[in-house]
């Protein structure tokens, strides 16, 4: 099974609907979503489908590209730690973010998350990759939120 066939699955058992084509409609029903972790998740493609989302988790996973998240601009939790991302560009949109945690990946460059106002709890701890003076250009920027 892929791991689109897996996470709409997940998605049928959420909105109870076990067989037939999958509309828009069904898709705006699911709000919050999780991706378990240690599951060895690679794409997260079909994510791209629930854009109403204001919660999500993939934590834990092998995730590298996160482009598939950048539509999903209602998303206020985003959990995507312990994954392998380098690019945090597809997340600049998403206005809405109030928390994100982002630790244990690859990222090396925060500045694209700068414009990101309503964000009140960033956990970008662990990032091997990541330079001071990176993290401090965004904690002047982000003036309200608390960096962990």
């Amino acid at each position: 099974m892929t791991d689109s066939e897996k996470i709409e699955a997940n998605v049928r058992v959420r909105i109870k609907k076990p067989v037939g084509v999958l509309t828009k409609e069904d898709f705006s029903k699911v709000k919050q979503f999780g991706i378990g972790a240690f599951q060895k998740y690679t794409d997260i493609s079909y994510l791209a489908n629930l854009t109403e989302l204001e919660s999500l988790t993939i934590a834990a996973n092998e995730v590298k590209d996160i482009k598939p998240l950048a539509g999903l601009t209602k998303l206020k939790v985003l959990y995507i730690d312990r994954n392998q991302i380098a690019d945090v560009k597809p997340l600049a949109g998403m206005t809405k973010l109030e928390s994100l945690v982002l630790a244990r990946n690859q990222i090396s460059d925060l500045t694209p998350l700068s414009g990101l106002k309503s964000l009140r709890r960033l956990d970008a701890a662990a990032l091997p990759k990541l330079k001071e003076a990176n993290a401090m250009k965004l904690k002047k920027a982000l003036s309200g939120c608390v960096f962990r």
